[in-house]
């Protein structure tokens, strides 16, 4: 079952730890899912977790729609942000460095792995960046493939300013027109705005930053999400996906 708590000293940060061993972070605007999760018996956990078990196909897309949309109808706050921590990422890139040099090693996962003294699914499993290895178990690993384990320096080694600018987390929902605004009108809104955050933000060091855009009625509307990432050229582009909205 998916691991769900609250983080921060307002309550109003949750952490989410997946079943394949991904981990992500969800931002609300006050501590509304809390009060109810205390109230009424760890509702918001246990429904959280149940969502994520059901729901999360690897995407942070099945998060925004299914997830999310399931939560709302349970009257739970709908989330602002969704990051997904660095370190499943890391997993996955040395999974698959491992099993790139394995096969170049001429290697069958079979027999690498009684080679290693672990079990094969297990190797399996690190290979896909699903499970996180111990240092002695990745030591025997870099052993076997003839490499060793060290720290080499990255090619641009972050300011403490710009370490900070990485944690970019929204902390207000961005409310857009009207409920009774034609699909058009809405459209060229959340464009103009899309551009504004695309230009204003800095996600030098992240691969994408997803921002929901509401109405600004009550009860508010999810209009779209906002995706903001970098072309290969650095420069920030943005996509508009209408198929989360609940209008």
């Amino acid at each position: 079952m998916a691991k769900v708590e609250f983080t921060d000293k307002n309550n109003n940060k949750v952490k989410v730890e997946t079943n394949n061993n991904d981990t992500y972070y969800l931002g609300y605007l006050d501590d509304m899912n809390y009060q109810i999760n205390q109230r009424k018996n760890n509702a918001y956990i246990k429904t959280c977790s149940k969502l994520f078990d059901k729901y999360y196909d690897g995407t942070i897309k099945s998060i925004w729609n299914d997830i999310s949309r399931e939560m709302y109808k349970k009257g739970f706050n709908g989330f602002l942000w969704v990051r997904k921590d660095d370190t499943s990422e890391v997993r996955q890139r040395l999974g698959s460095r491992i099993k790139e040099i394995r096969k170049h090693e001429g290697l069958t996962a079979k027999e690498f792995a009684r080679k290693v003294n672990i079990d094969a699914g297990n190797l399996s499993r690190i290979e896909k960046g699903q499970i996180s290895v111990g240092i002695d178990t990745l030591n025997r690993i870099a052993g076997a493939l003839n490499m060793r384990i060290d720290f080499v320096p990255r090619k641009e080694t972050p300011t403490p300013k710009e370490e900070k600018k990485e944690e970019y987390n929204p902390q207000s929902t961005i409310s857009i027109g009207k409920n009774s605004d034609t699909v058009e009108e809405l459209e060229r809104l959340c464009n103009q705005k899309a551009k504004e955050l695309a230009t204003n933000i800095d996600i030098s060091n992240q691969k994408e930053v997803s921002v929901p855009f509401w109405t600004d009625d009550i009860p508010s509307e999810l209009i779209c999400v906002c995706n903001i990432s970098l072309d290969k050229k650095g420069t920030p582009k943005y996509d508009l996906d209408f198929s989360q909205s609940t209008m």
